[in-house]
């Protein structure tokens, strides 16, 4: 069974490591610019890159996908939600 999780303040996106999976839903305008993309396209991240002034989840190299998780929390990113995906194990 799958837990989906509205990623919504700088903790979460900070503990988020290379492997984990997240959910993406992105902006028309993003979508329009950018053909390899689907409005909600799942990742293992890459990276997280969240020292100095970076704060960016690199989600794909090969297409470029990624999204700065600040500029998220302030509803100014082509990334409209993050969801973390995790398994929960049923008992």
């Amino acid at each position: 069974m799958l837990n989906m999780k509205l990623l919504t303040n700088k903790e979460e996106f900070e503990s988020l490591k290379k492997g984990d999976t997240i959910m993406v839903v992105w902006s028309d305008y993003n979508l329009k610019h950018c053909k390899s993309m689907k409005k909600r396209h799942t990742y293992n991240i890459v990276e997280n890159r969240n020292e100095g002034h970076e704060q960016e989840i690199i989600c794909q190299i090969r297409d470029n996908h990624y999204f700065n998780y600040i500029m998220y929390l302030k509803k100014c990113s082509n990334a409209e939600e993050v969801y973390l995906i995790s398994e929960v194990s049923e008992q």
